[in-house]
């Protein structure tokens, strides 16, 4: 279940990928596989759990996440700070289209995987009304989630 599931391979420590880049009008669509004729960037990575320790950052109460379908991987990431006693609260964009280009994931893993941890999601809009958390993860459309644990 959850990010257990994925099919891309978890960044550990420090990691270089190739990115693909944009062009200037579609802006915010680059990608981890080729894509618009561009050629590869490479880009160091690290998880959210390895950069927390190495900073020696004791807590963290919020974490935004906004990488345009790659959200389970990220979360993956930070499977420590997300499953610790005092659990961040973890606001996040979800969109079909762009979690279903995530090769190796699919369209709801990051939702999954956060409830599968214990975490209960609202849509923002819901939760400033205060209305209940989501029953189901979300598997169209464009939302700005968040998500909450020990409340």
């Amino acid at each position: 279940m959850g990010f257990r599931r994925l099919a891309s391979p978890r960044i550990r420590l420090a990691q270089t990928v190739s990115f693909y880049e944009a062009p200037v009008d579609q802006f915010g669509r680059g990608a981890l596989q080729a894509q618009f004729d561009a050629d590869p960037i490479s880009v160091l990575t690290h998880t959210l759990d390895y950069l927390v320790g190495e900073q020696m950052i004791e807590r963290v109460d919020v974490i935004k996440v906004d990488v345009d379908g790659f959200e389970a991987a990220v979360f993956q990431g930070a499977e420590k700070i997300l499953t610790s006693n005092k659990p961040p609260v973890v606001v996040f964009e979800f969109c079909d289209w762009t979690e279903g280009r995530v090769p190796g994931g699919w369209i709801g893993a990051a939702q999954e995987g956060l409830k599968d941890w214990g975490y209960r999601i609202w849509r923002l809009k819901d939760l400033l009304r205060g209305k209940s958390p989501l029953v189901d993860v979300l598997t169209s459309g464009f939302e700005t989630l968040v998500a909450m644990k020990n409340i």
